[in-house]
């Protein structure tokens, strides 16, 4: 059987401690929105193709 698309489920927990920790929350909320976002988005790329997104692979090249 082929499969045409992928679904994949992530479900992050994230605990404030402190005042300074509630109070950087939302920024850290959105930083990591984009950050998982962005990764399942390489990793559906990655698993339907074979290949790294086009994101993934300039980030390599411009690592190596």
């Amino acid at each position: 059987m082929l499969f045409r698309s992928t679904l994949v489920y992530f479900e992050p927990e994230v605990q404030a401690a402190g005042w300074l920790g509630r109070l950087m929350l939302p920024v850290f909320m959105l930083f990591a929105r984009r950050l998982a976002r962005e990764t399942l988005d390489d990793l559906k790329i990655f698993v339907e193709t074979g290949q790294p997104s086009p994101r993934k692979s300039k980030k390599l090249a411009k690592a190596g």
